[in-house]
């Protein structure tokens, strides 16, 4: 096979693109003294295909190559300056940091060049019809590729116990029919080793080579936008892998350790943070974010530890991606500092986020239901109605809300350690506990009904016991804490399922509750019930009452505070709904009406939620 090169040219982005019959490769290496590149295509002889600098003195150098192919392996032999100190010289052979395929995190493995125009025409991604539902309609299902398929549903997921995006594909319609319209991925890009939770990035470009190649991501996501589900991708900006990480010096420049995308030994908790105050480094983050909007089309990006981000980068990144037209609704999130909720409305009206992660909805709502802790009833209140409101923001799909809890609150990576992390189910009192139940139930009905995009963690629905972990741990006990499909088939599981189908339909249903509406109407400290009101401009009418004691009411005999707010009410939702795993209480098959004094008489279960529409 003929190889030709020229060189220097002008190219969309970094790394190895294809088009117009060749292929183009570039990198940033300001401290390169020469680059050449080798690969399947030349036998991997170095020298044959010399880079070019791109001028300027930019520190790009590029070169465009007839004869590489998809699928041909490639690596880039940097030769460093070699000015003494942090640059010592010497030849090294790298991985494209910002290759789109690898076959594992390695460094000392190869990149893997794809025709990305290919893969889009043969997933059908170039045509796709879908389109971004607006943020006020996203109900989210938060899960994991790897440990969501496999695990009691003979899937044959191989001895590495890790599903691959084929695999996954086949339980979007489970996702779809519990009435989620969006499914938000743990991070699926290329981490050290084959099992993880995703946020230890090594490649960044690439997709977890254990999950599968780029195409079979891109038929993934045209399978969920097939079924109506967005996709939102988890994109870690704040720090990179401490093993096998493909930007680790990589022209060969060792100044404080890092060299050119990170420098000053600067660290997250989580490993080492990149140079974000350069102009190159903020490139090559929006660079990735436009690959996934443009060649994934994701629906949003969610921005883990974005508070940990230069605020400068971040601002540049967004910006970038708001300069597309065809970008402008797609669903930003920016996962902040639960200790900085003063900054949480500057994240959405300075620097354009679409919306914050709730990091204090967990806590909030644990203390709300921990009447034992707390006998208070007012205090509870009080903790309810924190997370109720706004907050400050204008929308109310300006923040992301899991009072059930997310990753971050259910993962334990310490073998069952961390005591505090666990499904609420089991902080509650487990799966096999009445009130347990009762108050998970509550949980969903809630962020199904307050202001807000709500968001669900795999597992939560089916009352999955203990913790999540990607794969096996060493809990001695029980080592697997993958998505159990045997629940689905427990009692448990089954009526947790049908209360979260139902609390996500009457959101469908009902307008006023995926609005910017909200007026508390009642507010009983002593029994510990609240009740607040939502509408919307077409009419629609909510109010939501929401009792977190065991005050019980059977004779339409509690009496509801309405003023203002006269006529019928019909009850259209009951958490404690038999079918629900409660029992017979509620206001079914009737209508009420606010009587002469202001109050509408209703009967109330203990620990629940009821939901009345007006007539």
């Amino acid at each position: 096979m003929a190889i030709t090169s020229t060189s220097p040219s002008q190219f969309p982005g970094i790394g190895a693109n294809i088009h117009s019959g060749s292929c183009s490769f570039r990198v940033w290496a300001p401290n390169a003294k020469k680059i050449s590149l080798a690969g399947s295509f030349n036998n991997w002889t170095k020298d044959q295909i010399p880079f070019a600098e791109d001028g300027h003195g930019s520190g790009y150098w590029s070169v465009d190559v007839q004869g590489p192919r998809a699928g041909d392996e490639y690596k880039y032999v940097i030769e460093n300056l070699g000015t003494g100190g942090d640059n010592p010289g010497g030849e090294q052979w790298r991985t494209d940091p910002c290759a789109y395929d690898v076959p594992d995190s390695n460094t000392d493995s190869s990149s893997i060049i794809v025709d990305v125009p290919a893969e889009m025409a043969r997933t059908g991604l170039d045509r796709d019809p879908f389109s971004t539902p607006n943020a006020s309609d996203l109900i989210i299902y938060q899960v994991h590729v790897g440990s969501f398929a496999g695990y009691n549903d003979g899937v044959p997921v191989g001895p590495d116990r890790v599903a691959d995006f084929d695999q996954f594909a086949t339980k979007l319609d489970y996702i779809r029919g519990l009435g989620f319209n969006a499914i938000a991925l743990l991070p699926d890009v290329e981490n050290p080793g084959d099992v993880s939770a995703g946020y230890g990035p090594a490649d960044y470009f690439a997709p977890e080579s254990a999950y599968g190649p780029p195409e079979s991501l891109r038929r993934m996501v045209k399978s969920a936008h097939d079924r109506g589900l967005a996709v939102i991708f988890d994109v870690v900006y704040n720090h990179a892998a401490d093993v096998d990480n493909s930007l680790w010096e990589l022209d060969g420049n060792k100044k404080k350790s890092g060299g050119i995308y990170f420098e000053n030994d600067n660290r997250t908790p989580w490993g080492p943070r990149p140079a974000h105050w350069k102009q190159e480094v903020r490139n090559f983050f929006l660079d990735h974010a436009r690959m996934l909007l443009r060649d994934y089309r994701a629906d949003g990006l969610r921005f883990d530890a974005a508070h940990e981000i230069q605020w400068e980068c971040l601002d540049y990144i967004i910006r970038g991606i708001r300069a597309e037209p065809n970008w402008w609704n797609k669903y930003l999130i920016a996962e902040w500092d639960g200790g900085q909720t003063g900054r949480w409305p500057y994240v959405i009206n300075n620097l354009g986020f679409d919306a914050v992660w709730g990091m204090n909805d967990p806590f909030a709502f644990r203390d709300a239901m921990d009447n034992i802790k707390s006998g208070d009833a007012g205090w509870r209140l009080d903790r309810l109605k924190s997370f109720i409101g706004f907050l400050g923001y204008p929308r109310a799909s300006n923040f992301v809300r899991y009072p059930l809890g997310s990753h971050d609150n259910i993962a334990d990576g310490e073998s069952g350690a961390k005591t505090d992390h666990r499904y609420y189910i089991e902080l509650a009192g487990g799966r096999v506990d009445w009130h347990a139940r009762a108050k998970a139930r509550l949980g969903w009905a809630l962020a199904a009904a307050i202001p807000g995009t709500p968001m669900m963690f795999m597992g939560t629905e089916t009352n999955q016991w203990g913790y999540w972990t990607a794969n096996e741990d060493a809990n001695p006990l029980h080592r697997d804490h993958r998505f159990d499909w045997n629940l689905l088939r427990t009692s448990e599981g089954e009526e947790m399922m049908r209360l979260v189908g139902a609390a996500n339909a009457v959101r469908w249903q009902n307008r006023a509750l995926r609005s910017d509406t909200l007026e508390f109407k009642h507010e009983d400290r002593a029994n510990g019930i609240l009740a607040f009101k939502r509408w919307s401009t077409d009419g629609n009418i909510v109010l939501v009452v929401i009792n977190i004691g065991e005050g019980e009411w059977r004779f339409n005999d509690y009496g509801l505070t309405m003023a203002g707010d006269r006529g019928g009410w019909r009850e259209i939702f009951n958490s404690q709904a038999p079918s629900f795993g409660g029992y017979d209480s509620g206001n079914p098959a009737k209508t009420l009406y606010v009587q002469d004094d202001g109050s509408l008489y209703i009967n109330l279960p203990k620990w629940s939620v009821l939901m009345f529409v007006k007539d």
